[in-house]
């Protein structure tokens, strides 16, 4: 990412961590007029937030007071005109003019939608857990890795890197293993939102015992 003056951000998924990602690249102003939140630049040195994508129509159009996490205030009205909002996040996906995708996805489709990043040439950050599996774990590897540069406009090869706040933690029930592509990965047999449970809406077969960050 060097030589970038300012890194224009993507985020894919407005949940709970997608608001949390924007929330915190954002500067927002009150406007008593409108009762919203207007944005009026940028929390970061060298990168905005340019585009959001979400199916949640209500978010597109800033409302995010259905959005509530285990911690910190519940989401508000925003002013969302000067950012590019997608209702796909392939479309967001699409565009050549983005320098960083956060993948804030629902946990089971992270894997898919970093590998859709990266394939469309994005560096990616996406939120824990990376995957449920070391196979797909090595997919996401090869797509970071072998892209085949579809823009002359993009440097071959992307970065990827997962949202792990509490990495310098002592984990607990965890151990390592080495992927076929040689990347030694740490295994978890907790997780604060169990794996089971969230798939079972999407009836995805996962081991409901490991989430790998």
């Amino acid at each position: 990412l060097e030589g970038l003056s300012m890194l224009r951000i993507g985020v894919i998924g407005v949940g709970f961590m997608g608001m949390t990602h924007i929330e915190g690249a954002t500067s927002f102003r009150e406007d008593v007029a409108s009762g919203r939140r207007v944005i009026e630049g940028s929390k970061l040195n060298g990168g905005a937030v340019a585009a959001i994508a979400t199916r949640n129509e209500a978010k597109r159009t800033g409302d995010w007071t259905s959005i509530q996490g285990n911690f910190g205030p519940r989401g508000g009205l925003n002013d969302l005109s000067s950012i590019k909002t997608y209702a796909d996040y392939h479309d967001l996906l699409a565009r050549e003019d983005l320098d960083l995708v956060v993948n804030a996805l629902p946990s089971q489709l992270h894997p898919q939608g970093t590998i859709d990043a990266l394939n469309a040439g994005h560096h990616t950050v996406c939120e824990k857990p990376l995957a449920w599996s070391i196979s797909e774990l090595d997919k996401m590897i090869a797509a970071a890795g072998a892209w085949p540069a579809a823009s002359p406009a993009r440097a071959a090869g992307r970065l990827c890197a997962c949202d792990r706040p509490s990495r310098y933690r002592v984990l607990p029930a965890s151990s390592s293993a080495r992927t076929p592509s040689g990347v030694v990965i740490v295994a978890l047999s907790a997780h604060a939102n169990p794996p089971a449970k969230i798939d079972a809406r999407v009836n995805t077969p996962i081991n409901p015992r490991v989430a790998i960050y």
